[in-house]
């Protein structure tokens, strides 16, 4: 019903929005080509293909929301944030989607839904940088990003003063944006500023992060004023030399952006069948940037088409208003309130992982809290006090943790131990007390009891440094 049989003249809202979500998809699997070895990742992989083949297909939309819900399910609990809210925004629009009704329905529901969860996105990148050590400390996020940018582009300074800079303007950017987005005078220079934003973030090393900016450039689509397209297409045909671009891009169904991208997915599929077949295991190896590298050769030019037709296309008039009445009796408003509940979970004792922090140095455990307004009396439970110091273990991630020296939440060791095929042995120091468990052993489940099956898919816990310093972390 809601599949759009004739080919669109011109590109729509809904159109772009596929088109760039599938792109944004396609991008986290460069960054993250450990995909190849799950059933799951494979068909997102396919599904977001398909799409860029037929954007204007809801069907194919909702099949790729459907296999990305599928393979964050097989990633988590540890996965980045943006993760944990493109699944969320996945499962919004198939929600939207069970219920009957036109397809200009549809569009009109998600979009607003959408809107509201990235607002909801800035605001909690914003409410969790209202702690101490991102203002004071030398270990803060907003430098640390500096100098990651630094390390890549030359010409961005780094270090004294720049760094103060660095975490003003990223606590104003980030707490400013939506205002700028929902203001309609103001919305065209948020959402320049939200590209420049996001796009020199996305030249940090750590992997990733130029697919989470692509992300928010689909999301930040929604904000764009209805008659844009409309707009940009008369600006296209009013100029001899973009008309030609016009009848190749436009009449042909995009044949170029289209050959682009899937010219660069083609070598993902030739490469990932090489890798799979050799056994050659990605993670941690430099293997795993060639994808990432090919992906950033994608990125750059993608973004500045994107830029190019955000300049060229938008209205002399003053966009209306943004549109938020469709959400308000939406089912996908539950997914709005779990991304809520989601950002509270630091602060109410549960899982630090995949809060969309979102590099902001919050510390919530151990009994205490650097947040400027929320103090550690909010925790309702126990996960973030109960911690745990690491002497030995053959499980990787606690052996790190013990030799970095750092503290962690028992909870995480029981998800761990036990999440291993094979027999996994630990000694830890808990309350003052060592214990050495295998869990080989028949007692070992009452000194190191399981989390049960949706407690170890969903809570996931950091390291803390014993030191009390709260690192840069994701």
């Amino acid at each position: 019903m809601l599949e759009r049989e004739e080919r669109d003249p011109h590109p729509s809202a809904e159109t772009v929005f596929c088109f760039s979500w599938a792109a944004a998809e396609l991008f986290d699997l460069a960054c993250f080509p450990d995909w190849i070895t799950h059933p799951a990742g494979v068909g997102l992989f396919l599904a977001a293909v398909s799409v860029l083949l037929k954007p204007s297909s809801s069907t194919r939309l909702l099949t790729l929301c459907l296999l990305d819900v599928a393979y964050l399910w097989v990633k988590s609990p540890w996965t980045p944030n943006h993760f944990l809210f493109k699944g969320l925004v996945c499962l919004s629009l198939l929600t939207v989607a069970m219920r009957p009704g036109r397809r200009e329905a549809f569009a009109a529901e998600a979009a607003a839904v959408l809107r509201l969860e990235l607002c909801a996105l800035y605001f909690f990148s914003f409410f969790h940088k209202l702690n101490w050590d991102f203002f004071a400390s030398p270990h803060s996020c907003a430098g640390f990003m500096l100098t990651g940018l630094a390390e890549k582009l030359p010409f961005v300074p780094a270090g004294g003063w720049v760094d103060v800079g660095a975490v003003w303007g990223t606590f104003l950017i980030e707490g400013g944006l939506p205002v700028l987005l929902l203001i309609p005078r103001t919305r065209f220079w948020g959402l320049l500023l939200a590209w420049g934003f996001h796009f020199l973030l996305s030249f940090h090393p750590r992997p990733g992060i130029y697919a989470f900016s692509a992300m928010m450039y689909a999301l930040l689509s929604l904000f764009l004023p209805a008659d844009f397209y409309a707009h940009w297409e008369r600006q296209i045909a009013g100029r001899p030399r973009w008309r030609a671009i016009r009848e190749r891009f436009l009449q042909s169904g995009g044949v170029w952006l289209r050959t682009f991208f899937l010219g660069a997915a083609g070598v993902a599929v030739v490469a990932a069948a090489g890798l799979l077949a050799s056994g050659v295991n990605l993670r941690g190896t430099q293997l795993s940037e060639w994808p990432r590298l090919a992906g950033m050769v994608v990125w750059i030019p993608y973004a500045l088409i994107l830029l190019a037709a955000l300049w060229i296309g938008w209205p002399p008039s003053a966009p209306r208003p943004i549109r938020f009445r469709p959400a308000y009796r939406s089912a996908a408003l539950a997914v709005v309130a779990l991304i809520i509940l989601n950002g509270l979970a630091p602060y109410l004792g549960f899982q630090t992982v995949r809060v969309l922090s979102m590099f902001s140095n919050l510390r919530t455990e151990g009994g205490t809290s650097n947040h400027m307004l929320i103090p550690v009396d909010w925790q309702i439970a126990d996960y973030q006090t109960d911690l745990v110091e690491i002497v030995a273990s053959t499980e990787p991630v606690l052996q790190f943790y013990a030799d970095a020296r750092q503290w962690i939440p028992f909870a995480e060791v029981r998800r761990r131990i036990w999440g291993s095929a094979a027999p996994t042995t630990v000694k830890f120091i808990r309350r003052g007390r060592t214990y050495s468990v295998n869990t080989g052993e028949p007692n070992a489940a009452e000194q190191v009891p399981p989390l049960n099956f949706f407690a170890r898919k969903i809570l996931a816990f950091r390291g803390i440094n014993q030191n009390g310093i709260a690192e840069c972390l994701w």
